[in-house]
């Protein structure tokens, strides 16, 4: 697996052709709109994606698909030659995680992605509230496994989680709530270097006491925020160096470009036996985000 990795301040300034198929999301902010609307001139045809965690159903332009299905419908609308972009600004962990592996399986050799990084995310507007607070979620469905993508966690607290860390410490702190997880064999991976310098500091602030009281590992992991390949490869040497009895569960809750990390090496790795996906599926806040940095381009070859 390899990741071309594109930066520009504008798409003028990024290096492609123009794609059969984009799968998009809900633009719920402005560089969700902005995303959609590039890919609409870019793209011969959108599908639009949205996954319902409780009845397993993917709702592709309208068209109710369960989760089995996806393989089938990919095999009746698209050829192995159809070049297909991802729009991780809009997609879901979720989404993103069942079309790669629908792409993997119909034999595709590469892909493309596409994420939007925001200028500002959106504060608490109260004086009672720390500013490292911000309303991106306005409620969660969940840790309810994706099908697939799932195992058993043991009863004996052998399994090691990794957390992808963003702001939200309550999303950590849930984990622990619903599962059985232990904190000694939980680790941290922060996005560093930051979107911007400094954004690091509210993850780090935010999530602190959910570090101390449920006893994780301080032997964090660094890998940068709009870089999915670096994820990848520390994944890559968590997963080799577990024991024979231990599993790894991946709670990718962090940025995007570091979920679509998680998700190339959940598929990529094949290993339903020691690896396994834990979300909690939030429901997103409308202007969640305002105004629009940097455009990452990910070239990625399977």
């Amino acid at each position: 697996m390899n990741i071309n990795i594109q930066y520009g301040n504008t798409p003028i300034e990024l290096s492609y052709k123009n794609w059969n198929v984009g799968f998009i999301g809900a633009d719920i902010d402005d560089r969700g709109n902005e995303a959609v609307r590039f890919l609409q001139e870019k793209s011969d045809y959108l599908y639009k994606i949205v996954y319902d965690p409780n009845e397993y159903i993917i709702t592709i332009n309208n068209e109710n698909i369960h989760i089995d299905d996806i393989d089938i419908f990919f095999e009746e609308k698209f050829s192995t030659e159809t070049n297909f972009i991802l729009d991780c600004t809009t997609l879901g962990v979720p989404e993103i995680l069942i079309l790669i592996q629908s792409i993997y399986n119909q034999g595709h050799k590469h892909f493309d992605s596409l994420y939007l990084e925001p200028i500002n995310y959106r504060n608490y507007e109260s004086k009672f509230i720390s500013k490292r607070d911000f309303e991106l979620s306005d409620r969660f469905y969940g840790y309810i496994g994706i099908p697939g993508h799932t195992l058993s966690l043991s009863t004996d607290n052998t399994d090691k989680a990794v957390f992808c860390c963003g702001y939200e410490a309550e999303r950590i702190e849930r984990a622990f709530e619903d599962l059985n997880l232990s904190g000694e064999k939980s680790q941290i991976v922060f996005g560093v270097p930051a979107f911007h310098a400094g954004w690091e500091t509210n993850s780090f602030s935010n999530n602190i006491y959910t570090i101390d009281n449920r006893n994780l590992n301080k032997n964090f992991y660094y890998c940068g925020a709009s870089n999915p390949s670096a994820i990848y490869e520390q994944l890559n040497r968590i997963y080799h160096g577990l024991e024979e009895n231990e599993h790894l569960f991946i709670v990718p809750i962090g940025t995007k470009p570091m979920s679509l990390g998680a998700c190339l090496f959940k598929v990529i790795t094949n290993d339903n036996y020691k690896i396994a996906i834990l979300y909690d599926h939030p429901i997103k806040k409308s202007g969640r985000s305002s105004m629009i940095s940097r455009w990452n381009l990910y070239n990625i070859a399977l």
